[in-house]
């Protein structure tokens, strides 16, 4: 399925569905459609597509200029998206198996693009604490002109994601 914008796969727990996402005039517009309620994965992503697009034609556009594109809203967009210290660094536990719900710890990345944010991840049980700091850090010089070289965000990131894995109890994991 392509991923379309404020449109966003949840598979947490019990919950495994498709949700619309789209905020305008600062008030949130959301609604899951359910795997299980619209008769599949597919079916689901069909009907949330079609709620997304008339959710879109019923409300304003967004506006070219004007609160959302201020510094201090971009500002706030980095430090939503990283716990590490590191701006564009964060860590996330994802679901990876769906029979069990069982998780897995993540070294996430996001970075602006032209049009929209772009993120990657890199599996902390594939690549070990050190290996998934540095693909990140690397992924992240490439795409954004960071204030830290590859070897400070390491340096900076690795406490905060070592702490995060113990308060998630994914040391176990790696």
């Amino acid at each position: 399925m392509e991923k379309k914008k404020n449109l966003f796969r949840i598979d947490t727990g019990r919950t495994h569905g498709w949700q619309v996402r789209i905020i305008r005039d600062g008030e949130r517009h959301t609604k899951l459609f359910s795997d299980k309620k619209y008769g599949g994965e597919e079916a689901a992503y069909e009907r949330a597509l079609e709620h997304r697009n008339e959710k879109l034609e019923e409300l304003p556009d967004l506006p070219e200029e004007g609160p959302l594109q201020t510094d201090e809203v971009h500002e706030r967009r980095w430090e939503a998206v990283t716990r590490t210290g590191v701006k564009g660094i964060g860590f996330t536990m994802t679901t990876y198996s769906r029979a069990t719900d069982a998780k897995r710890p993540y070294i996430s990345v996001h970075w602006p693009g032209e049009e929209r944010w772009q993120c990657t991840s890199f599996s902390i049980v594939k690549h070990g604490v050190q290996g998934a700091l540095n693909e990140a850090a690397e992924t992240l010089a490439a795409h954004v002109d960071h204030d830290l070289t590859v070897e400070e965000m390491i340096e900076t990131a690795r406490p905060a994601v070592e702490r995060l894995l113990e308060e998630n109890d994914a040391a176990e994991m790696v």
